[in-house]
């Protein structure tokens, strides 16, 4: 295709068309919904997530599996990458979405050695254990309605247990059992 100047109306009749078809920008952001910039990672429908991996040397892709948060098929995509890849041979497109988060503990020789479904399997199970562990708050959910209520002070806690460990101690035998709790 010839280049035409910019200020052209044939370079803007491209930018349209590029526009109503989608261009590869646009591709990227479809691929990442509401936000998701996570690689390997898809949102499905009724709100869940897919993760899914290019497998190396050839141009087929291995589905991963569906996960309820998108921060658990990311982790599965980080150990799929690590399964086919190892901790430091990546190639220079690829990379991790957590580069600090732990690998599944596999030899070299037995990771060199992985079927695609042992892969997907790791990749699963060691996502799931993973996903645990990053804490953070909850959407929809503010800090203080997720946390605890603080305990009582001292002072006011013996005197109220007091009480009511008193009221209890009187109903309890008030009840004619005399502190029997047999039942014959």
């Amino acid at each position: 295709m010839a280049r035409v100047p910019r200020g052209s109306w044939v370079a803007r009749r491209r930018a349209l068309d590029r526009l109503r078809r989608g261009s590869a920008h646009s591709a990227a952001s479809r691929n990442h919904p509401q936000g998701c910039t996570w690689t390997g990672v898809q949102e499905r429908v009724r709100g869940r997530w897919a993760a899914r991996i290019r497998v190396p040397g050839t141009h087929t892709r291995l589905w991963i599996g569906r996960f309820e948060q998108a921060l658990e098929a990311a982790l599965a995509y980080d150990t799929a990458l690590f399964c086919f890849h190892g901790p430091h041979r990546l190639p220079s497109p690829r990379r991790f979405n957590f580069p600090a988060a732990p690998r599944p503990k596999i030899r070299e020789d037995v990771r060199a050695t992985l079927t695609r479904a042992d892969i997907k399997r790791i990749a699963e199970s060691h996502a799931r254990f993973l996903a645990n562990f990053y804490v953070g708050t909850l959407p929809g959910v503010s800090p203080a309605a997720a946390s605890p209520p603080p305990p009582p002070p001292p002072a006011a806690a013996a005197g109220a247990d007091g009480a009511a460990a008193v009221a209890n101690e009187a109903t309890a035998t008030t009840d004619g059992s005399n502190g029997n709790n047999c039942m014959g």
